[in-house]
């Protein structure tokens, strides 16, 4: 379910884009990917159970990459400031 809503927030930032006035959805949908990403990739773990840590493991490599991504990136958070400030800067109808 959530690769689905993801997938049509994507479609709907990128056909916003054309319109020129994309950036609200895109930062939502940057932030909704990546959390649905990092809760793949812990349901990976569990299902793998102590084999999704080995070295070997692509379950592995793949919870390395999501965390480096969480941690240096920091784009949820930074999305999610995009999103608060767009929200509070756009007057109400």
């Amino acid at each position: 379910m959530e690769t689905e809503l993801a997938r049509n927030m994507l479609l709907k930032a990128a056909w916003l884009k054309e319109e020129e006035r994309f950036r609200r959805e895109a930062s939502m949908m940057n932030a909704f990917v990546s959390d649905a990403v990092k809760r793949v990739a812990e349901r990976l773990v569990q299902i793998h159970d102590g084999g999704g840590f080995m070295e070997t493991s692509a379950v592995a490599r793949y919870w390395r990459q999501v965390k480096t991504n969480e941690i240096v990136e920091g784009t949820s958070e930074i999305n999610r400031q995009i999103v608060a400030y767009i929200l509070l800067e756009t007057p109400r109808r």
